[in-house]
């Protein structure tokens, strides 16, 4: 689940892409702690995450500075 305000910073393609990463949930396979926050890097942004059972929303997507 990705807010709508957090969608709208994403091109289309790069929405698509960042949707695709995540239903292949890029947790690491010994953590499956449903109140940990998760974090990845993806096309410039920092992408924060948590998983509630088959749930996972999007907390935080920030533009990373170069």
């Amino acid at each position: 689940k990705i807010d709508e305000s957090d969608a709208q910073k994403l091109t289309k393609r790069k929405l698509a892409a960042l949707k695709a990463v995540l239903a292949a949930d890029p947790r690491p396979a010994y953590q499956r702690n449903s109140c940990r926050e998760y974090g990845l890097d993806f096309g410039g942004y920092s992408v924060k995450f948590c998983v509630d059972n088959d749930l996972l929303t999007v907390t935080q997507l920030e533009k990373k500075n170069k």
